[in-house]
């Protein structure tokens, strides 16, 4: 079937699904259907305490697959709740705050998504098209909250009960413990700001359905300020309406020119890593003068569980590099990652930034210890440039932080310095060819050379170009 049938055929199967008012998703598929405040507009606020203040919203969970989802409360066969909130100032998006995570406990049978609810009698399953609220306070409990550490959120498996160890027992006696922390120094008159809800749970992750978990909404912040013009509190309050299954990254270029002004020169491209997780990119390149370049980059790991180990943009030889840097969002309540910032180094081709490498499982080694770029997270990056990016796209890598199958390294393609190119990937040759075995596999071309034998005929041509390389072994003979 081409891809325009197949396209025409997709199109008719949601149009009918949606013309029914039934949800259409294959198993279970839970999504944030609503970000709500706690009264009026406002979300729930507390503190401040020192220099953090922390918030809580609502959130509607909905589930639009066509079997009923998973809540049993007694075992982690129920969802985990997260929130984030991020900041767009003058071309940058960064990471401000998470908070731990609520565990569900029963679920509602409402239709606030409007798909149709099927009710399953029962608080431990949200029926087919059901939804579910949690209100901004429920949300904001801290006893019951667990860390974001003992969550894999690629399949949703997560410890229960929750363990919690001295270092955490001894962070929550405080109004922010575990809660969505802001620090009062984050504040700019000038900023955006959004708030974004995700939800893992594992009947989703296993049915394939988990990339549609997290949605964002807008939020204003208003600050109080001393005689000195010291800013001493922060309000949140949430505008316009929620934006179902789209990760806040995007937020970056859906208002990237003021609030509903999208800037289409933000460039946004996902990755899936195989049997793990996504990573979604965001790249925006400013000119500030006639011979310098501002060149920003946002990396969102939706729900890796290999997470990121550093991030590195190539440019030409030659290029002036100044202004860089970094900002990852810190970890609290004692949660074990650590919150260092990443190293920054620049040599004579690139710019990179790293945080410790895999050094292996606790309690010898930094598994669970490292500043790595782990679920649910942000991390931007950023310098200026004295070449600007050129007619043609360039190509970024983010190199993993866990051991698994496959490529240690995703790869995107990106504006960059002169539209500069990673190296080649490490599968470039037959000789460093990647084992694959039955299944499905990601790959990317970016920066690849040619190499391979003129066996197929692409085009007119009988060349291969750009190829990678990868090995299988049959499981059987004849």
């Amino acid at each position: 079937m081409s891809d325009s049938c197949k396209a025409r055929a997709v199109f008719c199967a949601a149009a009918l699904a949606a013309t029914a008012g039934m949800a259409f998703a294959d198993g279970a598929d839970v999504i944030v259907g609503e970000l709500l405040p706690q009264s009026g507009s406002a979300a729930f606020k507390a503190g401040p305490v020192g220099s953090t203040v922390v918030f809580s919203v609502g959130t509607t969970s909905c589930n639009k697959g066509d079997v009923e989802f998973e809540w049993f409360a007694s075992t982690n066969r129920h969802p985990v709740i997260g929130q984030n909130l991020f900041k767009l100032d003058n071309g940058r998006f960064i990471h401000v705050g998470q908070s731990w995570l609520k565990h569900g406990f029963t679920a509602l049978q409402q239709n606030a998504c409007g798909l149709g609810c099927q009710p399953s009698g029962t608080g431990t399953l949200l029926g087919v098209g059901c939804s579910d609220p949690y209100g901004a306070s429920l949300n904001a409990g801290q006893g019951s909250a667990g860390p974001k550490s003992q969550v894999n959120a690629a399949s949703g498996v997560f410890t229960y009960p929750v363990q919690y160890s001295a270092t955490m027992t001894a962070a929550n006696n405080s109004a922010i413990a575990r809660r969505l922390q802001t620090p009062l120094s984050a504040y700019t008159a000038t900023a955006q700001w959004f708030v974004e809800g995700q939800y893992v749970a594992q009947d989703d992750a296993q049915n394939g359905n988990k990339n549609n978990n997290a949605s964002y909404r807008r939020a204003t912040i208003a600050a109080t300020t001393n005689g000195g013009g010291d800013v001493t509190d922060l309000t949140l309050s949430l505008t316009g309406s929620t934006v179902r299954e789209v990760p806040a990254i995007f937020a970056w270029r859906d208002h990237g020119n003021g609030p509903n002004t999208p800037d289409n020169t933000v460039q946004i491209a996902s990755f899936d890593v195989p049997d793990d997780g996504r990573f979604i990119q965001g790249v925006k390149v400013i000119q500030v003068s006639p011979t310098l370049w501002r060149y920003e980059y946002a990396m969102q790991n939706l729900n890796s569980h290999r997470s990121g180990q550093y991030f590195r943009v190539p440019f030409p030889a030659g290029t002036t590099i100044t202004n860089a840097g970094f900002h990852n969002v810190p970890y609290h309540s004692g949660e074990p990652h650590d919150s260092t910032p990443w190293t920054t180094s620049i040599d004579t081709s690139q710019i990179s930034w790293a945080g410790p490498a895999y050094s292996g499982a606790d309690p010898a080694g930094n598994e669970q210890t490292a500043n790595a770029l782990r679920w649910g997270t942000i991390y931007s990056f950023w310098f200026e440039a004295d070449v600007g990016p050129g007619t043609g796209d360039g190509g970024t890598e983010l190199g993993l932080f866990r051991p698994g199958s496959g490529s240690p390294v995703v790869r995107f393609t990106a504006q960059t310095p002169g539209g500069a190119l990673v190296g080649p990937p490490l599968n470039d040759s037959c000789a460093s060819a990647f084992p694959v075995g039955n299944g499905t596999f990601a790959f990317s071309t970016v920066g690849a050379t040619s190499e391979g034998p003129d066996a197929c005929s692409f085009f007119g041509s009988a060349a291969i170009n750009q190829d990678i390389w990868f090995r299988y072994t049959a499981l059987a003979d004849g």
